[in-house]
């Protein structure tokens, strides 16, 4: 998982050197969704953590966008394969894989507060 692996590499490189390798890690696997989001005509709209959120808008239809959202999700899956087992620094290999809930139907987006903030 990934508290094991951040602490792993901050144990055996030092923190400093540890998050940096970790950095690295997570935007070779986070540019490789980000791609899959980006060819299905989505959004990454957050991250946390090791988990990214996507966002497939419905406007032409809300089918359209359930499809397009399950159609990246399966890209994603198979864009993951090359991480199965990824040498994250030497000597270090995280075994990664990548978990999808898929969520479909009407939302509000609503701006909360002032903008100029």
């Amino acid at each position: 998982g990934f508290t094991p692996l951040t602490e792993a590499l901050a144990h055996q490189f030092g923190r400093s050197r540890g998050a940096e390798l970790l950095t690295r890690a997570l935007n070779a696997v986070y540019q490789a969704l980000i791609d899959q989001v980006d060819r299905h005509d989505g959004s990454v709209i957050g991250f946390a953590g090791d988990a990214i959120t996507c966002w497939f808008d419905g406007e032409g239809s809300l089918r359209d966008a359930a499809l397009r959202g399950l159609a990246a999700a399966h890209a994603m899956q198979r864009a993951c394969v090359q991480f199965v087992a990824y040498e994250v620094a030497p000597g270090v290999v995280a075994e990664l894989a990548l978990k999808i809930a898929m969520v479909s139907g009407e939302v509000r987006r609503l701006l909360v507060g002032d903008p100029s903030i």
